[in-house]
């Protein structure tokens, strides 16, 4: 995956100077691993960053949701939606869940509550979440169902 197509950049006013901004390298995905378990029926994601894995705290923003976020980075490192399918993941109803990660990220970073995560990479894993929509559902849709550790669905490197 090409860190550049998926870059996310903004801009900002600070006493009046607009100001460009971007996300760190070390907050943009280098890849994402898209699974399906039937027997649970839980959509996974994994986000892969420069500087491996780490210890992840848990959060469930909503009943369906559940995201890993780095103890130490405060990245998103996994994202996990229960989805009401079959033995296997229809596209429609993969389509839909992806777009639901997709604006729970953007709400989750845009709220109110104070929480100790990083912006930069739910924003960046978001960006990567829509770039790779597709790969992302080829591989998990239509009896690609995969244990929970397998590493046979990697999406994007």
């Amino acid at each position: 995956m090409n860190p550049d197509e998926v870059e996310v950049t903004g801009h900002e006013t600070i006493r009046g100077v607009d100001v460009a901004t971007s996300v760190s390298v070390y907050d943009t995905p280098e890849a994402v691993r898209g699974s399906y378990d039937a027997e649970t029926k839980k959509l996974t994601l994994d986000f892969k960053y420069l500087g491996g894995p780490e210890r992840l705290i848990y959060e469930q923003p909503k009943n369906d949701i559940a995201l890993g976020i780095g103890r130490t980075s405060h990245r998103l490192h996994h994202v996990e939606i229960i989805i009401d399918s079959g033995t296997t993941l229809e596209e429609t109803k993969g389509a839909e869940a992806i777009e639901r990660i997709e604006n729970l990220l953007k709400e989750y970073v845009n709220s109110t509550t104070p929480r100790n995560v990083s912006a930069g990479s739910f924003l960046a894993a978001s960006g990567v979440v829509q770039h790779e929509r597709n790969r992302i559902l080829a591989s998990v849709v239509n009896g690609n169902a995969s244990p929970r550790n397998s590493d046979s669905n990697d999406v994007a490197e």
